[in-house]
């Protein structure tokens, strides 16, 4: 009885907490089941035009690596206007979320594969999920200069709904130039 009062009270100011983060920022997060978060909200600078214009045969390859709750690298370097194809690696036994908002608002993202579902042009990233093991494959195009901070984040999976934006973790940067 006293555990059932414990685990309903850590539901209850978790939930509470997703409210507060939602509320503070202006933003609404949607989550989804194909393994990422967006916001509905615009702003984002996540264009056709950039998508559309990029000539993918000669998009760069980038890979970000977690393991035992690290990334390698710490740093990445992007130029603007340049396509990329970033494989994002979960090398450990646990599920990991990557939360980058900043850096998804400044870039215009064409897939992530594998995804149960699209996204759509225009949506703004918040965070991608990956189970143990997976890997994943972001294309986009960096469209706004600047220094983005990357993090890794918890997940809690209640009957398929993703709640990512608890706790700190290791990250890094990228730096679009």
């Amino acid at each position: 009885m006293y555990g059932n009062m414990i685990l309903r009270t850590a539901i209850a100011f978790l939930a509470a907490f997703g409210l507060v983060a939602c509320t503070s920022t202006g933003d609404m997060v949607v989550s989804t089941e194909g393994g990422f978060d967006i916001q509905v909200v615009g702003g984002t600078v996540n264009t056709v035009d950039a998508v559309t214009d990029a000539d993918w045969e000669m998009a760069l390859s980038r890979t970000l690596r977690i393991r035992q709750g690290e990334f390698s690298p710490s740093l990445m370097v992007l130029r603007v206007g340049t396509p990329y194809v970033l494989t994002l690696q979960n090398g450990d036994d646990v599920p990991h979320t990557f939360i980058a908002a900043d850096f998804f608002n400044s870039v215009a993202v064409k897939s992530v594969v594998p995804a149960e579902e699209e996204i759509s042009a225009g949506s703004k990233l918040v965070s991608l999920h990956l189970a143990p093991g997976e890997s994943r494959e972001m294309s986009f195009v960096a469209v706004r200069d600047g220094y983005y901070y990357f993090r890794k984040g918890p997940t809690y999976v209640l009957d398929k709904v993703h709640f990512s934006p608890f706790g700190t973790g290791e990250g890094g940067a990228f730096f679009i130039e």
